[in-house]
């Protein structure tokens, strides 16, 4: 867990710390909603204190300084001790995983997961995830009120571990995918980053537990992927015939702590995607209508592949702009300087906590005009550096899973759209919760599923504070 104690004080500037708590109150308060306090930070400059001359957490903002620090991994590193855990310990298995590496180790971890990754892999994942879609939604219900996140997250978690491990769970969410979930949300809980020690009732505990439930089942997973490994052609199959023609490969610990970055990455950032976009046009009843039309003129009613997309130009620019203005990751992981290192006009301690905000970049004025106002149009012509617009990071250690999420939400998009009409009910609460830097609506998406049709329907009114990061109709 970060170091968030025992630093030197840097005039940075930020808001004061509060009278006799000192500035603990307000790392709880960014942990617990990092959106809101990076809204009320940005007004402080570009190089922030979340409490002010304390460089225990300093957030920066816009693209050069997102490029400061993405563009140097060596001076900027992945927190190491971001998961601790005593020796023995399920935590401690999975602690050497690449958001936890740097340098050569990191490239190495890289270099051994391309395969999964690479541009003929995902071509050859695009028919299943697309028939493993279509037998998902075809169970939704119909005609009743329910949580289309819950539906969506389901259908994310299909997808990706029919694509990861070769495993079919059409027809409901594994246990194994349950425990993923809960145990990123138990592992980043305020309570958890501050108080990582296993006492009773505490979510570090519980974080323990479910972590010793996870690599039980993904050890199965392996043991059982192994029989196959030669014939099978998922990522963990891949991932397995690198390894053991590579004398640098992993060893037990390193897979199996890869193995949970695949289940974890691989569905939970796809889902947040889709429920935000599937929220936005319900929102936007107009930019739906032609979304749809682009689908039938193209599709025709079939199935959506892979060498469709390109010519799906409208539904590229609806993706794009749902993840910059309801950003599905809002922070990176903590970037830590490795030596007392300066930072535009300040010079940082060893160990101090740097944010880097894909959310805040995405809602810069200067950058993108009317930032809370949905506009897929605005990307006709707009071509963004890689540190102006970053759902998946940017620089060396950008999201290795990237093109593999960006194929797999648009294919699901097609589909749903395709097979589907949701509509958010009336009063609906909508508000955000960020936790293991994922945003998801706080209490769901309450919405009815129909048939597919192409009426225009009333967007009703709904509650919630998602209003505060985009303009509603």
């Amino acid at each position: 867990m970060p170091q968030l104690t025992g630093f030197p004080s840097v005039a940075i500037p930020g808001p004061k710390a509060i009278p006799l708590l000192g500035h603990l109150p307000r790392v709880i308060q960014f942990f617990e909603d990092p959106v809101g306090a990076l809204t009320s930070l940005r007004k402080y400059g570009d190089i922030v204190a979340v409490t002010r001359d304390s460089p225990s957490l300093v957030c920066v903002f816009g693209p050069e300084r997102n490029r400061e620090v993405l563009g140097n991994p060596a001076g900027f590193r992945h927190d190491e001790d971001f998961i601790q855990a005593q020796p023995g310990t399920p935590l401690s298995r999975i602690r050497r995983v690449i958001v936890c590496m740097n340098g050569d180790e990191a490239k190495r971890h890289r270099r051994l997961m391309a395969p999964a990754f690479s541009r003929s892999t995902l071509e050859s994942y695009a028919d299943e995830m697309v028939r493993v879609s279509e037998a998902v939604v075809a169970r939704w219900p119909r005609d009743q009120v329910v949580d289309v996140d819950a539906l969506l997250r389901d259908l994310a978690l299909s997808v990706a571990v029919r694509a990861l491990f070769g495993i079919d769970i059409v027809g409901g969410a594994t246990e194994m995918g349950e425990v993923a979930g809960e145990f990123g949300i138990a592992l980043t809980q305020p309570l958890a980053i501050l108080l990582p020690y296993d006492l009773p009732g505490t979510p570090f505990r519980r974080a323990q537990r479910l972590a010793a439930r996870l690599l039980g089942q993904l050890e199965l997973v392996i043991e059982n992927k192994r029989r196959g490994v030669e014939v099978e052609h998922d990522a963990l199959a891949l991932l397995l015939r690198a390894n053991a023609d590579d004398e640098a490969g992993f060893d037990d610990d390193e897979l199996i702590a890869e193995t949970v970055t695949l289940l974890f990455a691989g569905h939970e950032t796809m889902a947040k995607t889709l429920s935000w976009t599937m929220f936005l046009l319900d929102r936007h009843p107009a930019v739906l209508a032609d979304v749809l039309d682009e689908l039938d003129g193209v599709l025709g009613g079939r199935p959506v592949s892979a060498a469709d997309l390109p010519n799906l130009p409208l539904l590229e620019r609806v993706m794009k702009e749902s993840m910059r203005v309801l950003t599905p990751v809002p922070t990176l992981f903590l970037r830590v300087p490795a030596t007392d290192t300066a930072l535009g006009r300040h010079t940082l301690p060893m160990g101090a906590n740097v944010v880097v905000s894909p959310y805040a970049t995405h809602h810069d004025p200067e950058l993108y005009p009317q930032p809370r106002r949905f506009m897929p149009e605005r990307w006709e012509g707009l071509k963004p550096t890689p540190f102006e617009y970053m759902p998946f990071g940017a620089g060396a250690r950008i999201c290795i899973g990237a093109a593999f999420a960006q194929q797999a939400v648009r294919l699901m998009l097609a589909t749903v759209l395709q097979r589907t009409r949701i509509a958010v009910v009336r009063d609906a609460k909508i508000s955000r919760l960020t936790r293991a830097n994922i945003m998801m609506p706080r209490f769901g998406i309450q919405a009815h599923i129909q048939a597919p049709h192409r009426k225009r329907l009333k967007v009703e009114p709904i509650r919630g504070d998602i209003g505060e990061l985009v303009e509603l109709r």
